[in-house]
């Protein structure tokens, strides 16, 4: 708790809190990669790692891993979004390519990440209609976990 002169007791994260509702907001939406060069793209490779990091509950990012789209990126502006993206060993993600889910599921099961595993787990079907939802379940995690976590280290 915070203690203000006159007494009053603050959360710590009162105005953090609304900050990350916006903040969810924007994540969810506007977060995208492309194969292509785009500004966003270190932001989301960043919040991609940091995701994949959470899930493996380890403190390290992985030096063998790439974005994967899901939904293949030439299927439209809403395959670039967050919540179609997954981090992918580099050696998977070219085998991938641009397969349709089904037939990628056989190569996401090699995967070491506990973060592909939870994935198929969780969707054994994949089409642009969940990319929304998902989108908003990882900006829940990311700042509800992630973020509030790392500052409350800091």
């Amino acid at each position: 708790m915070i203690r203000i002169r006159s007494s009053m007791v603050i959360p710590p994260y009162g105005h953090y809190t609304i900050y990350c509702q916006n903040s969810k907001f924007i994540f969810a939406q506007f977060l995208s990669y492309s194969k292509s060069e785009k500004p966003s793209n270190v932001k989301t490779k960043y919040a991609v790692n940091k995701l994949n990091k959470y899930f493996s509950n380890k403190e390290i990012f992985f030096d063998d891993g790439s974005v994967e789209h899901i939904v293949s990126e030439t299927e439209g502006e809403n395959a670039l979004n967050i919540g179609n993206l997954v981090l992918l060993e580099q050696v998977l993600n070219g085998e991938a390519g641009h397969k349709c889910y089904i037939d990628k599921i056989h190569i996401y099961q090699k995967s070491c990440y506990i973060w592909v595993k939870k994935f198929i787990e969780n969707y054994t079907q994949w089409n642009e209609s969940m990319i929304k939802e998902r989108a908003k379940k990882l900006a829940r995690i990311y700042y509800e976990d992630i973020l509030k976590r790392d500052i409350e280290q800091s």
